[in-house]
């Protein structure tokens, strides 16, 4: 199995690189495209590595934030046959209090709203492309898709309280409230070594989410995490949380970026074996089935 990064927030050998995350995961019978990424920059990378987004077999989009989804409407220009996986609860509806982090944002700075959703229409213009997974059942019980022999979705319970402390929300007629991050989903793949997870914002935590996927596919090891974990304006005891929670459920390799920050990677470099992200790079699992 290969995982290229598309798009992420730093890049190297000369790609583009943005606020936004995108992964092909190659296995030996499905080409996936995790994310697009906040516009055509991830595509514009894909053909600069030589990629065919023709060829992707699925898509799945992790959440319905525009640094994830705002790229869909490429891809979809790019690729006319693949379906495109989204949480059922996913629609064009989020929002954030504060400003960005980048400071900017009119908006957030009158207001103390902005919005963070996919760009009004990205739905419609998928069309019945869109396969809407489930919500998850509960702790114990939760449900996946499989996609393919060796890749799973994974949807989330609801996190209520994550999404509440970081101020995410939902537009409710024409008030908003707390985000209960049921849009998100996360992706299983099978290594030789083990589950490989993408989760590729955690803003529900690498523990709650880890759980998700060992009650979902019980009796598995998860060898590696890949992804944004969230942890840009985590403190180090919140960062050490994480960490205790990788240690804990067995994760021997993480691979961070897009919005972990570069502060907590280094302190969670100081306790698990962390690698970071950027656009090009090319993460391989030489022991699973391709």
């Amino acid at each position: 199995m290969q995982i290229t990064v598309l798009i992420d927030n730093t890049s190297k050998s000369g790609l583009l690189c943005e606020w936004g995350l995108s992964f092909l995961i190659d296995t030996s019978d499905r080409r996936i495209l995790l994310d697009f990424g906040a516009g055509d920059a991830f595509a514009q990378n894909a053909a600069a590595l030589g990629i065919e987004l023709a060829s992707v077999d699925c898509a799945v989009l992790s959440h319905a934030h525009h640094d994830h989804g705002g790229g869909i409407p490429k891809f979809l220009e790019l690729n006319r046959k693949a379906p495109l996986y989204i949480a059922a609860a996913a629609e064009e509806d989020c929002w954030a209090g504060g400003r960005s982090h980048s400071r900017k944002g009119l908006w957030a700075s009158l207001f103390g709203y902005r919005y963070i959703g996919l760009p009004a229409g990205t739905l419609s213009l998928a069309g019945d492309r869109i396969l809407r997974v489930p919500l998850a059942l509960g702790t114990g019980i939760a449900r996946t898709v499989p996609i393919g022999e060796h890749a799973w979705i994974v949807p989330h319970s609801g996190a209520q309280e994550a999404g509440r402390k970081q101020r995410l929300y939902r537009r409710r007629g024409l008030w908003l409230r707390p985000d209960g991050l049921e849009h998100e989903l996360t992706l299983a793949c099978e290594s030789g070594d083990g589950l490989v997870v993408l989760s590729s914002c955690s803003h529900a935590g690498p523990e709650a989410i880890l759980a998700e996927v060992r009650s979902a596919l019980p009796g598995r090891k998860v060898a590696a995490y890949i992804g944004g974990l969230h942890l840009y304006k985590t403190d180090r005891e919140g960062v050490l949380e994480a960490a205790r929670a990788f240690r804990e459920a067995g994760v021997e390799k993480v691979w961070a970026g897009h919005c972990t920050g570069d502060d907590a990677i280094g302190i969670l470099k100081e306790s698990i074996d962390t690698e970071t992200m950027c656009a090009g790079m090319k993460i391989c699992f030489p022991n699973s089935d391709n």
